[in-house]
């Protein structure tokens, strides 16, 4: 069966990029270009089925409330995947992100 993502990309340019490069790939997936709309889709989920498999996200959206979203997706089906992306930030910015109060605490950084 086919992956279910959840993309959440506020650039246009590169939400399409990914979005394509993900149904090329045999993905199945929403895109959203905000964490409001994200959540508006994520509150309409209520079957495992229907969850998406991973969120990819841009990291920078951590902090509009992106870690709430992927917190409440994650609580009501554990196992839900997430993956960051920053074409403007290094890797010491993710991850102090990742370790901060309001991130994520136990997170595996690859």
């Amino acid at each position: 069966m086919a992956p279910r993502i959840l993309l959440i990309e506020d650039d246009d340019c590169r939400r399409i990029r990914l979005l394509e490069c993900l149904l090329h790939r045999g993905c199945r997936v929403t895109a959203c270009g905000s964490i409001s709309e994200a959540a508006e889709i994520l509150r309409n989920v209520s079957i495992r089925s229907m969850a998406p498999d991973t969120i990819v996200m841009s990291a920078h959206l951590l902090s509009e409330g992106g870690a709430s979203v992927y917190a409440s997706i994650a609580e009501r089906f554990p196992g839900t995947k997430l993956i960051l992306m920053s074409c403007d930030h290094g890797i010491d910015w993710l991850v102090a992100r990742l370790e901060s109060p309001d991130g994520f605490g136990n997170c595996t950084t690859v």
